[in-house]
């Protein structure tokens, strides 16, 4: 039997930037994760238990066609069967598997996802643990499996920067070229080397649950529409989009407040217009209304996490005092304060 945690990420600017290659975004992990227990069973089937949304299901080891219209199961089904597509092309006899996982509840809560990247932590804390239980312990190899079985799981869509937060940790996250490899293939490639950084404590961190969680995919799908019908905007748009990502690398690695309060809110501006211009929801005057209110009550900086459109806001305080103020503003007013800190947390085995 084994054990393997994987730890969520706040994506803090970068979003849809990092859809296109060469574009810089900062992923930090944190404490709080999806913890998954693989065992080998002697039946020839897959079993499935999904504590945290009570929920059992299983299917016979051979089938791979088996239809899962909830979208967290089908991650989890993914992962399971292109990491045992992989043990296969080693020659690895294939035995009955019983996988059960656990999110912490920052992560979902009532089948409600919060933005943390619940999806990426149960598939990589999935395939970390099928490996280890045939004796693999291959982070980089955990990355390229875990990338795959998430992309398709996505419908062909995705950066993979939530993926390369649970396998690495904190990181500046440099988007590539994507998948263009069968499956097989694709796990032969070299991974590139990971940009690491650890956030300056001179920041607190106090994250927002909005009450409404958003669809990263329908999203991305209405940028990828604009791209289609609109390429030289889009592209011109992205230039100056990664350019105050790249300026704000750089103040981030040089811990210049000022500067980066600023940069990020242009950052996040940006981010802004372009859900006007493709005529996506990802900033509306409801979220910019309240992360107003938060930075006149505690908030020295405050911003959508990720794609935006709802699930969490990331607001850095710069005393404890400050945040102190933010958490009883927010929770007086309604508002879900999740219980998280930031974290370099690359996946982990646990004891038993």
């Amino acid at each position: 039997m084994v054990s393997v945690k994987a730890y969520g990420k706040i994506l803090v600017f970068g979003s849809y930037s990092i859809l296109e290659p060469g574009n810089v975004g900062l992923v930090l992990t944190t404490d709080k994760g999806t913890e998954t227990t693989v065992k080998k069973i002697k039946t020839n089937e897959i079993r499935f238990n999904l504590k945290s949304f009570d929920k059992i299901f299983s299917m016979e080891l051979s089938d791979n066609n088996i239809e899962i219209k909830e979208e967290i199961f089908l991650f989890i089904k993914n992962a399971v069967l292109y990491t045992l597509e992989y043990l296969g092309s080693l020659g690895k006899k294939i035995s009955g598997l019983e996988i059960s996982s656990i999110n912490d509840s920052e992560l979902t809560n009532n089948e409600i996802k919060k933005g943390m990247g619940s999806s990426a932590t149960s598939t990589v804390s999935t395939v970390a643990a099928i490996l280890k239980l045939y004796d693999i312990d291959n982070r980089d190899l955990t990355y390229k499996i875990s990338r795959y079985s998430h992309y398709i799981s996505q419908r062909g869509k995705g950066s993979g920067f939530d993926i390369s937060a649970a396998c690495y940790g904190s990181h500046f996250f440099i988007s590539d070229e994507g998948i263009k490899e069968e499956f097989l293939e694709y796990v032969k490639k070299s991974v590139n080397k990971v940009e690491k950084f650890t956030l300056s404590s001179d920041f607190k961190l106090v994250m927002i649950f909005t009450n409404e969680s958003a669809s990263t995919t329908q999203r991305v799908s209405k940028i990828n529409e604009f791209r289609e019908k609109n390429f030289q905007q889009y592209d011109m748009f992205m230039k100056e989009y990664n350019k105050i990502n790249l300026e704000l690398r750089k103040v981030f690695h040089k811990n210049r407040i000022e500067n980066i309060k600023n940069l990020l809110e242009e950052s996040w501006k940006k981010r802004r217009e372009l859900g006007k211009l493709a005529r996506t929801d990802i900033e509306n005057e409801k979220h910019t209304k309240l992360i107003s209110q938060l930075k006149a009550n505690g908030a020295y900086v405050a911003g959508l996490a990720g794609a935006g459109g709802g699930d969490s806001i990331v607001a850095f305080c710069l005393t404890e005092e400050d945040r102190k103020r933010l958490i009883a503003y927010s929770e007086n007013n309604g508002m879900s304060v999740l219980n998280i800190k930031i974290e370099d947390n690359p996946y982990e085995f646990k004891q038993d």
